[in-house]
């Protein structure tokens, strides 16, 4: 009920004034309903160059060690060697000559049908794709966002550990805390969900304490994870039988300084939190191989690739895939220069993730990736993470 001394003041409003008036209090109360999109924050690695080294001419043999306190680039890179042609000597009494009836025929010298990185970049466009980790607001952590790469049928993705240590937040401070979903498309948009089916744990003994550093340094050395697709953020859509992916190649005899390189990644570095929800492009760019570095011998673990638009937060993770169409590298570390050509871009090998897991796994990229991987990331997920998480939770609640 209205009071007369109410009346009285709705009557001087008039009723253009009345509707006014109504018409803010709905739009204030609307807008308090609507929750802004969070702000998406990207942790990169800047490049630690204290602890790994170049691999100079003098060192490219086998079983040496480099010693502990080494100066960089104080050697050029190795070119290739053509080896030495062996000339074997005719025994005339053992030569069989043929005769007039006899046609030898010389095979002709099969083509290695090659194709362009432009064809490629096409068709590894689906196994490319932004992971996100959004925050409920709960915890202590932002959202996040990273890139990554099918390299199995079975929906297998390699990424960089510190994107996928969200992965073992998702439920801190409380249930469902975190959520990471894989994306696909230009602009991406969400796809899978997604769960751990390994995380280096050296990399999280040695950088757990980073979990909250807005700009972390690292070598790139064990910073790699396997993630698997367990469904689709639809409900009503389905998984497919065999995901697109690119073959994962662990070979290192062949890196060559100069070799060209496709590079295929969602760089998320120039632009807000609302944007990298909403529209986030993935980029492709070829780039060649600058530098190739070790972290402790002579292997190749880390290559750097230089300046590029793909030379920004959010291409962790992010493909560096060769002329063969094969995965060579994943996007590790980034420098910090004001423009991306200025920068230098590095790599891990994923001929150092083969030996990370011969090393402290005692298995192989095929291993992890052959059987059940399903049942494989249940038991990675009640025996060997709860551990981790610990470790970054401990960091978090100092």
């Amino acid at each position: 009920m209205y009071t007369a001394e109410t009346m009285h003041i709705l009557k001087a409003l008039g009723v253009k004034n009345i509707l006014f008036f109504l018409t803010v209090i709905a739009v204030v109360t609307v807008g308090s309903l609507i929750e802004s999109p969070k702000e998406v924050v990207i942790h990169e690695p800047v490049i630690n160059d204290a602890e790994i080294l170049e691999i100079p001419a003098t060192n490219i043999e086998e079983d040496v060690v480099i010693e502990e306190e080494v100066v960089l680039d104080t050697a050029p890179i190795p070119e290739e060697t053509t080896p030495k042609a062996v000339v074997v000597p005719e025994t005339p009494e053992e030569t069989v000559e043929a005769s007039e009836e006899e046609v030898i025929i010389v095979p002709a010298t099969p083509k290695v049908e090659t194709k362009s990185l432009n064809k490629i970049n096409s068709e590894v466009a689906e196994a490319t794709v932004n992971i996100l980790c959004s925050s409920n607001g709960t915890g202590v952590l932002q959202s996040t966002t990273g890139s990554g790469v099918i390299i199995d049928p079975k929906g297998v993705i390699i990424t960089n550990a510190h994107i996928a240590q969200y992965l073992l937040l998702k439920d801190y401070p409380s249930p469902r805390s975190i959520e990471c979903t894989g994306r696909t498309g230009s602009p991406a948009r969400a796809k899978y969900t997604l769960e751990l089916l390994y995380i280096s744990k050296e990399w999280v003994k040695e950088h757990a304490g980073d979990i909250r550093t807005a700009e972390p340094k690292g070598t790139g050395e064990h910073d790699f994870a396997l993630l698997r697709v367990t469904g689709r953020t639809d409900p009503n859509a389905s998984l497919p039988s065999s995901f697109p992916y690119v073959e994962a190649s662990t070979d290192e005899i062949d890196f060559v300084v100069g070799e060209e390189m496709l590079v295929r990644s969602y760089p998320a570095g120039l632009l807000g939190g609302i944007s990298i929800q909403k529209d986030l492009y993935a980029v492709a760019t070829i780039v060649n191989i600058m530098k190739l570095y070790t972290f402790s011998s002579t292997n190749i673990d880390l290559i750097s690739i230089g300046g590029s638009i793909a030379a920004q937060g959010g291409s962790s993770g992010g493909a560096v895939i060769d002329t063969d169409g094969k995965l060579r590298g994943i996007i590790v570390t980034s420098s910090r220069e004001e423009t991306t050509g200025e920068r230098d871009l590095r790599a891990i090998t994923l001929a150092h993730v083969e030996r990370d897991l011969e090393e402290y796994e005692n298995t192989t990229l095929g291993g992890l990736l052959s059987g059940d991987i399903s049942a494989k990331a249940e038991n990675f997920g009640l025996n060997k993470a709860p551990q981790l998480t610990k470790l970054l939770t401990d960091v978090l609640e100092k």
